[in-house]
């Protein structure tokens, strides 16, 4: 797909763990390409209602089912398919509130996991594009009331290629850790995204969080993975052995 000339690189340093390698990275790749079902397992949404001055919160919220028809399809791209993220229009409240609908991929932190990460993708504003999205990856804490004990957002609003990057430290282990991307919209106005090409690993050497670390172990995997996305991988596990060596 066309690609644009936009990189942001966000990071978080920590305190507790200092230039870790994940012994065991959370890895995850998508170029929408395949069956509907298969490529859009394992996403959930969220949408919590505010007033329609978008910051005074109305209290509650709801989980959301991908595939429903709403805040999250695949669509036609530029070039290849792509993940159009949007409000839930259908809330029967509309229009007086107003919503964030986030669509992500949840995973349990164990102490394996813990290190540098980065999440790369590309936005490509539709028609109806939205005026507040972004990308995130955060660390929610279910025994505090689902509080964030870490967040890194990028918004996406202008399109191209985009990279935001998190340390997950030793207190967030048992926590939920969460990558996808937001939409804040009031009432029926636009507030589509789409996005393309994502890739979720241990944090290359070039979006490292900044703390001192090159994580060149971890950095060859992600690289592969965004060296191979675009080559119809389609969301499985890739083959990180090493090429045979020529004679």
């Amino acid at each position: 797909m066309a690609r644009f000339s936009i990189l942001v690189i966000l990071s978080i340093l920590s305190a507790v763990s200092q230039a870790d390698t994940p012994t065991t990275p959370i890895e995850y790749s998508q170029d929408w390409e395949g069956d509907e079902f298969e490529v859009l397992s394992g996403w959930l949404a969220y949408i919590d209602a505010f007033e329609t001055d978008c910051v005074t919160t109305k209290g509650y919220g709801y989980a959301y089912t991908i595939g429903a028809g709403q805040v999250a399809v695949l669509a036609d791209g530029i070039d290849s398919k792509v993940l159009n993220v949007f409000s839930n229009y259908d809330d029967g409240n509309q229009p007086d509130l107003c919503l964030k609908s986030s669509v992500y991929r949840e995973v349990t932190l164990v102490d394996d996991n813990v290190g540098d990460y980065s999440f790369s993708f590309i936005a490509e504003p539709p028609e109806a594009v939205g005026s507040n999205t972004n990308g995130f990856i955060k660390v929610l804490d279910p025994a505090a009331g689902y509080a964030a004990i870490g967040l890194e957002a990028v918004e996406t609003t202008a399109g191209g290629e985009v990279t935001v990057s998190l340390t997950v430290d030793e207190s967030m282990v048992g926590k939920l850790l969460q990558f996808g991307f937001d939409t804040l919209a009031a009432g029926y106005d636009n507030s589509g995204m789409q996005y393309d090409n994502l890739v979720f690993g241990a944090a290359s050497s070039g979006g490292s969080s900044g703390n001192g670390g090159t994580a060149e172990g971890a950095s060859t995997t992600f690289d592969l993975l965004l060296q191979t996305i675009d080559a119809g991988r389609r969301g499985s596990t890739i083959d990180k052995t090493a090429p045979a060596s020529e004679s």
